[in-house]
C-alpha cells in the first residue's frame, strides 16, 4: 500500500477482493513498542469491526491467525454479533510465540494472552492447524478434537515459471564458494546464536559462505557479531528484498538453504512452513531445530 503507508485506506485488489488497512503503532525494536503494536491493532480493529458488522452480513468468517493472537479478536466479535460460522487457521501458537520471539516470560502477561487464545478456540467452529504438533497445545484449552483439522501451508507455485531466473532480482552479487543461505525474518526465534557460532567455528574455511537475506529485530546483533569475530569474509547480510525477487534468485545462488529455528516450551511449526518453500526449489536443507517437529511429513 505505497499510496497510504501510515493511515487507514481501502483498496480493491485482483479477484475482486476488498482490503481494508487499519492504522496501528509500528512494531519497533523493543518490548514496549511491540506491545503497543499488538494492542493498537486490537483496539482499532475491534472498534472498526463493531461498526462494520452492523451493515455487512457474511456467510463465513475466516481468520488467519499469525501474530499477535489478538488478530483473531475482530473475527470472534463478528461471529458473536452475527452468529456466523468462524474458521480459524492457526499459524502461530500463542503465548509460546511471544516467549520465543519476544523473550517475555512474565506469568501475568502470558496469562493475559491465554485469555485471547481460549476465546479464539472456544468460538471457532473449525480450528485449522498448519502443523500436527499444534494439536497438543490446542487440546490443553478444551476438548476441541472434533474442531481441529490439519491444513498445512504450501509453497507459492507462482514462482514455478521463474524460480531459476536470477536476472532482475536486484540481489547483490554473491561470492563464489559453498553458500549456505538463510532467507526470511531475522528474529529472536530463529536461533541465530547457533548460526553465528557455526559461522565462527568454520571461519577458517574461506570457501564456506553464510548468506543472510532478510531483516528483523536480530539483524543488528548478527552484524555486530560478524564485526566482533572478524567474519566479514564469510558472512554476508544482504538485508530485505521482495519475496518474489529474492526467492528465485536465492534458489539458484544458494548451495543449501539454512533454516534456523529456536523454540522454548512448544514447537510453533515454522520449520514446516519454511520447508515447503525450500524443498520446492529442489535444494537440500540444513536445519537446526530445537524441538520435535513433523518436518519429515512436509518434506515427504
Amino acid at each position: 500500500y505505497n499510496r497510504a503507508p501510515n493511515r487507514a485506506s481501502r483498496d480493491t485488489k485482483p479477484y475482486n477482493v476488498k482490503v481494508t488497512r487499519l492504522p496501528i503503532v509500528p512494531r519497533g525494536n523493543g518490548k514496549v513498542t511491540l506491545m503497543l503494536n499488538y494492542f493498537s491493532y486490537l483496539v482499532v480493529a475491534w472498534v472498526w469491526m463493531l461498526f462494520h458488522a452492523m451493515f455487512h452480513k457474511y456467510d463465513r468468517v475466516f481468520v488467519q491467525q499469525l501474530s499477535p493472537v489478538m488478530m483473531s479478536a475482530p473475527g470472534v466479535l463478528y461471529k458473536r454479533l452475527r452468529k456466523t460460522p468462524l474458521y480459524t487457521w492457526v499459524l502461530d501458537l500463542w503465548p509460546e510465540s511471544l516467549t520465543a520471539a519476544g523473550g517475555i516470560n512474565n506469568k501475568y502477561v502470558l496469562g493475559f494472552f491465554r485469555h485471547f487464545v481460549r476465546s479464539e478456540y472456544r468460538h471457532s467452529d473449525k480450528i485449522l492447524i498448519s502443523s500436527r504438533s499444534f494439536e497438543k497445545s490446542i487440546l490443553e484449552y478444551g476438548d476441541y478434537k472434533d474442531k481441529v483439522v490439519y491444513f498445512p501451508q504450501w509453497s507459492d507455485t507462482t514462482l514455478s515459471g521463474s524460480r531459476f531466473k536470477v536476472q532482475g532480482s536486484n540481489l547483490p552479487a554473491l561470492p563464489d564458494g559453498f553458500k549456505l543461505m538463510f532467507a526470511g525474518a531475522v528474529g529472536e526465534a530463529h536461533g541465530f546464536e547457533c548460526t553465528m557460532e557455526a559461522a565462527r567455528l568454520t571461519k577458517e574455511h574461506k570457501e564456506i559462505k553464510w548468506v543472510i537475506v532478510g531483516d528483523g529485530r536480530r539483524l543488528d546483533w548478527v552484524r555486530g557479531y560478524v564485526k566482533e569475530h572478524g567474519l566479514d569474509e564469510t558472512v554476508l547480510t544482504l538485508g530485505r528484498f521482495p519475496f518474489k525477487r529474492y526467492f528465485p534468485a536465492a534458489g539458484e545462488a544458494g548451495d543449501r538453504k539454512r533454516a534456523g529455528f529456536r523454540f522454548l516450551d512448544e514447537p510453533s511449526g515454522k520449520a514446516e512452513r519454511q520447508a515447503s518453500s525450500f524443498t520446492f526449489q529442489d535444494r537440500r536443507m540444513l536445519a537446526d531445530i530445537w524441538a520435535p517437529l513433523d518436518v519429515h511429513e512436509t518434506v515427504t
